[in-house]
């Protein structure tokens, strides 16, 4: 499915709803991760129910253990489109038997990518369709493409607000506070997660291009790649895993949310591609 404009491709499958390509028409920029497994095979999950794990890999629901992968089954699931125009794509995964063995909770997720003159905007809706309190949590994990890997040269991102808690070992001092991500810093922290972050996106440079990612909203942002491959995944955060031994009920867990019947929790995030006009990207 392709959603185009002057500006802007965008290509979205089904299966896990993914982004397979997003592409800045001025300077042919592709901003998606390929998905080579020889490194990562997924692009841009979605976590839900969970974000990462718990400590035991369990959920504990209601005094029962529930076994879930890690990020949850929603990375894995088939949606159905359930709407579609030159604008808009809207697409749908609903419990069933099978999640209903991991996550004892009905429910009902869209995904909707709308595509505008110069970003796009993708929103999610959460429905619970059981006949209780429903405890989740939801994150994104969006990887972009990068022409440096980590080791041959730095990712940088770009904040804009003043944070306090960057890691100096690759804060780069600057106008605006940049982040100069590499492998070798990912030996030591293999995700960095950070805490209330008070930019309301984030800027990742590629040589002239760059790419707005808007956090706004989430409490905790992430930052993920694998060695040696041309990605960084900036992660947006509604929960976490556990940073320490715990054995209590989901519901009790730091960052769950809860949802009453029928109720609908929505959320979103954007994303700006930006190049020059004129300077195709190779």
């Amino acid at each position: 499915m392709i959603l185009e404009n002057n500006n802007i491709k965008l290509v979205v499958e089904l299966h896990a709803a993914e982004m397979h390509s997003l592409i800045d028409k001025h300077s042919g920029k592709e901003w998606i991760w390929n998905a080579n497994p020889e490194f990562w095979g997924q692009r841009n999950p979605i976590l839900f129910p969970m974000v990462g794990s718990t400590y035991d890999q369990n959920l504990h629901i209601d005094g029962n253990l529930y076994q879930i992968g890690n990020h949850g089954f929603t990375r894995h699931a088939n949606f159905t489109c359930i709407e579609q125009s030159d604008s808009k794509i809207v697409l749908q995964f609903k419990s069933s038997d099978h999640t209903l063995t991991q996550y004892p909770y009905e429910f009902c997720l869209e995904v909707e990518y709308r595509l505008h003159d110069a970003h796009i905007d993708i929103v999610y809706r959460i429905t619970n369709e059981s006949d209780k309190v429903m405890p989740f949590n939801f994150g994104l994990h969006p990887a972009f493409y990068h022409s440096n890997n980590g080791v041959d040269g730095v990712i940088p991102i770009e904040f804009f607000g003043v944070e306090e808690n960057l890691p100096e070992s690759i804060l780069k001092k600057d106008i605006n506070q940049i982040l100069e991500f590499n492998d070798e810093f990912f030996k030591t922290t293999p995700t960095l997660v950070l805490d209330h972050v008070k930019s309301s996106y984030v800027r990742l440079h590629d040589q002239s291009d760059y790419c707005d990612v808007s956090v706004f909203g989430y409490r905790w942002l992430a930052f993920w790649k694998k060695p040696k491959a041309n990605f960084i995944c900036i992660e947006p955060w509604y929960g976490h895993d556990d940073f320490e031994p715990f054995y209590g009920e989901f519901k009790d867990r730091e960052g769950t949310l809860f949802l009453d019947p029928n109720r609908v929790f929505t959320t979103s995030y954007q994303i700006i591609p930006k190049g020059k006009k004129g300077e195709k990207h190779v």
